[in-house]
């Protein structure tokens, strides 16, 4: 009797085919709607599928919004909490970059609000709506003759597995309905990777950490900035 038991307790293929993750909740202002990245398992095709789906806090329906989007991850509701903003992959091609989308929170397609030559990072509301702040590291910069084949750089304090200097990540501001973006911060000092970008209440600064440059190792000698 004991070893059949057993036998359904077992961990198969199929329990972890069946695996739901949740990622990136977000809770509107009015806390009555979340939005979460739900990751499923495509076990035919080997890989993971990331969906944005909608929950009522009330009724607890959910309603999803994107499906199967590459790299998709941290939503976050617009003031109002009429729209989403979201990273996610431009396509699904191995050249793709992370590029922050906006969409309505009803209905509507995703639009990118950052551009399509570099890959954006963390990201945040202006406190009216009417902007999203970002960070993303400079773009490679073009090389021509020999100099595409030249790879090597000054080691210094990076990680000894390093392959390249790591680009300087910046801020830059996308104003929603407009078609450029502008950078706010230049030079060698970079944004400290995974720290937030906080808009001060009028909406008129951002408070960042910064350090002296984009290596791992350098970003505990980092200060906060006012831009």
């Amino acid at each position: 009797m004991l070893l059949p038991l057993l036998a359904s307790l077992l961990v198969t293929q199929d329990d972890f085919a069946s695996l739901v993750g949740l990622d990136s909740p977000a809770i509107a202002a009015n806390a009555k709607t979340a939005a979460v990245v739900v990751k499923t398992v495509a076990w035919e095709a080997d890989k993971r599928t990331n969906d944005l789906v909608i929950v009522d806090l009330q009724s607890g329906a959910q309603r999803t919004l994107l499906t199967n989007r590459p790299g998709l991850s941290s939503p976050a509701f617009s003031p109002d909490g009429t729209q989403l903003a979201f990273l996610a992959d431009d396509s699904a091609s191995k050249n793709s970059h992370t590029r922050v989308f906006v969409m309505p929170v009803s209905e509507g397609s995703a639009r990118p609000v950052s551009p399509s030559d570099v890959d954006a990072a963390e990201f945040a509301w202006r406190p009216d709506g009417q902007a999203i702040a970002y960070a993303a590291a400079d773009p490679e910069p073009e090389k021509s003759g020999a100099e595409r084949f030249r790879d090597s750089f000054v080691f210094t304090t990076e990680p000894i597995t390093a392959r390249e200097f790591p680009e300087p990540i910046h801020l830059f501001i996308a104003q929603l309905g407009a078609e450029n973006t502008a950078q706010l911060t230049f030079g060698p000092a970079s944004i400290v990777d995974g720290s937030p970008l906080s808009w001060s209440p009028d909406g008129a600064a951002i408070a960042v950490t910064l350090s002296r440059n984009a290596i791992l190792n350098d970003q505990s000698y980092s200060w906060a900035a006012i831009v």
